[in-house]
């Protein structure tokens, strides 16, 4: 079990994602700065929204429900 994430990015940015599927965190890198990176379940719902003041980080996504999410950046 685990999460499992899904990439959308609009702006066409390299985006990195470890691991891929995740327990507790998960490692996020990109070639470019981003804004906001928000957590989206298969039903359309926004389930965590992450203020991005850098181009790497980590999630604490250890209090999502074992699934498949969609990440939007």
């Amino acid at each position: 079990d685990g999460v499992g994430i899904r990439m959308k990015s609009a702006n066409d940015s390299v985006l990195s994602l470890w691991p891929n599927p995740a327990q507790t965190v998960l490692n996020i890198q990109t070639a470019s700065k981003l804004d906001l990176i928000q957590i989206m379940d298969l039903s359309g719902r926004i389930v965590r929204s992450i203020t991005v003041t850098k181009n790497n980080g980590s999630v604490d996504i250890a209090s999502l429900s074992s699934g498949t999410y969609i990440l939007l950046a």
